[in-house]
């Protein structure tokens, strides 16, 4: 017989990592962070992530190394190059989204580079 385990007032992340429930309604929290994965359905949210990644780089230019940044604006380039023809283009694709996270990896642009990677990765696949 398997024994029953006890309920309790903890979460168990796997492993021995364990931690208390709390209630936070109302109070103060500190060292919380919050992941959002925003998942890209359609051409159009792509083209927008893009968009978006490019006015950063744009933005935050004198912020990132010259070699970094045109590395990053020959894998947009890359990307846009390839949306028309999805399935066509899905090798350069593949080579342009599993390179640019390191790319752009501690830089001003990291968050808008993944968030492209990602939609990017799941309109291909």
């Amino acid at each position: 017989m398997i024994p029953r385990r006890r309920p309790t007032n903890s979460i168990e992340i796997g492993g021995p990592n364990k931690g208390a429930i709390q209630q936070s309604a109302g109070e103060h929290l500190q060292n919380v962070s919050q992941t959002v994965h925003e998942s890209a359905s359609s051409l159009a949210d792509v083209r927008r992530l893009l968009e978006e990644f490019r006015q950063e780089l744009e933005q935050h230019s004198d912020a990132i190394p010259a070699q970094q940044r045109r590395d990053a604006d020959d894998a947009a380039a890359t990307i846009e190059a390839n949306l028309n023809d999805v399935d066509g283009g899905r090798p350069a694709l593949r080579t342009a989204i599993n390179a640019l996270p390191a790319l752009i990896a501690g830089t001003v642009v990291e968050q808008a580079g993944t968030a492209l990677a990602q939609a990017v990765h799941a309109l291909v696949d």
